[in-house]
């Protein structure tokens, strides 16, 4: 019987009290993957996925990736929506 694993990321860090919203555009920014694709620089947040896909082809197990995403409230200074809602990181 052959063994699978199926590997996902979501994370995200937010405060429940801040305005600043988490948007798709943040997400983007930081970490938004597909099918395992990490590239030659993978995000930090990526590598215990990476590892894991080597240790189970290692194994022979089959290896299904699906969406690996994950972002920090106001990810860059540049973007709009953190100028916009937070002066102090102009």
């Amino acid at each position: 019987m052959s063994k699978r694993i199926f590997t996902a990321c979501l994370g995200t860090e937010t405060n429940s009290f801040s305005p600043i919203p988490t948007g798709m555009d943040l997400f983007r920014r930081t970490m938004f993957v597909r099918g395992g694709q990490h590239g030659e620089k993978p995000n930090v947040f990526a590598l215990p996925l990476i590892l894991w896909r080597e240790r189970a082809r290692a194994l022979g197990w089959e290896v299904r990736e699906g969406l690996s995403a994950f972002t920090r409230r106001c990810a860059t200074r540049s973007s709009p929506t953190c100028a916009r809602r937070c002066p102090s990181t102009r």
